[in-house]
């Protein structure tokens, strides 16, 4: 539903309304005005849940590492720029480096905009929360300097979203990202992370 036609179905509602005079029909049609809001604000939330639902459903195919499976949920023309095995073949050395034992935490949404159409597709953008632990695994036996991979870390991930635990020696770090989604039928949703690195690519 289109804001116009939204205007358009309460006028006519309440027209009725007002060409009715006793107090059963007035009642009837007050009702059917509620249902007819009510069911516009549930129409509007709906696609909400569904970009929610299958965001999820992405991240939780990365933690699973089915790489391919969760590709289909990237946005084609992000998949133009850089190939789908490019990207597979990126993935799996990221969360298959030896030097590197990580973890990843479910994302929490913490809100999503309202949808906006553009040539024919619906986009959205939301913003993620999430977790990620990281331990450094040294190769040569060297120790690492805890202190400067802290600091490169806050700097990418803000002072205040690391926490270095040494007795496990691990960094915790709290991830914010923001995402758009889009979608040509408003019911499957992809997506592709805003990174700024990627700001140049994706405008």
């Amino acid at each position: 539903w289109r804001d116009g036609s939204l205007l358009s179905a309460l006028r006519q509602s309440v027209y009725v309304s007002f060409n009715f005079n006793d107090q059963p029909a007035m009642l009837k049609i007050s009702f059917s005005l509620l249902l007819l809001c009510t069911c516009f604000l549930v129409q509007g939330q709906t696609y909400k849940d569904d970009i929610r639902t299958q965001f999820l459903d992405y991240t939780d195919l990365l933690i699973k590492k089915d790489f391919s499976k969760a590709t289909d949920y990237l946005n084609s023309d992000f998949l133009k720029i850089v190939p789908k095995s490019q990207l597979l073949m990126i993935m799996e050395k990221t969360y298959n480096n030896p030097a590197l034992d990580f973890e990843i935490s479910k994302p929490t949404i913490i809100s999503v905009d309202d949808k906006i159409s553009i040539e024919g597709r619906e986009y959205a953008k939301f913003e993620y929360s999430n977790y990620l632990t990281l331990h450094f695994i040294s190769e040569d036996g060297k120790v690492q300097d805890t202190v400067l991979t802290k600091k490169a870390l806050e700097n990418q991930f803000g002072q205040n979203n690391v926490v270095y635990n040494s007795q496990a020696d691990q960094y915790k770090i709290q991830v914010f990202k923001k995402v758009i989604a889009d979608s040509k039928d408003n019911k499957k949703w992809t997506f592709v992370v805003i990174e700024e690195k990627q700001k140049p690519m994706l405008e």
